[in-house]
């Protein structure tokens, strides 16, 4: 995701299926609904200490997924409280 993007829409990878890996850019602050909903080969993302707030189900249904992000940050609380694995990312 480019460095000018803040905002990542509603459903904008919803079902992609060729999607296997996501570094977000540190512009962005907020992830919308299902914006990465039955993105069923996402297997990693790294989401920056930026991201403060995320949608409904915006890594609903990506079973392979393991979140990278900030101990402590928004996105590691959204991780926590949505039962996406999580491992510390020393990138902010």
């Amino acid at each position: 995701i480019p460095d000018r993007v803040i905002y990542i829409g509603e459903r904008a990878f919803e079902g992609c299926e060729s999607l296997t890996s996501v570094d977000i850019a540190t512009g962005v602050m907020q992830i919308g609904d299902g914006a990465f909903y039955r993105c069923l080969s996402l297997k990693r993302v790294v989401i920056p200490y930026t991201v403060k707030e995320f949608g409904e189900g915006a890594f609903m249904e990506c079973p392979e997924l393991t979140a990278y992000c900030l101990p402590g940050s928004a996105a590691w609380k959204y991780c926590i409280d949505n039962n996406i694995p999580v491992k510390a990312s020393e990138r902010r």
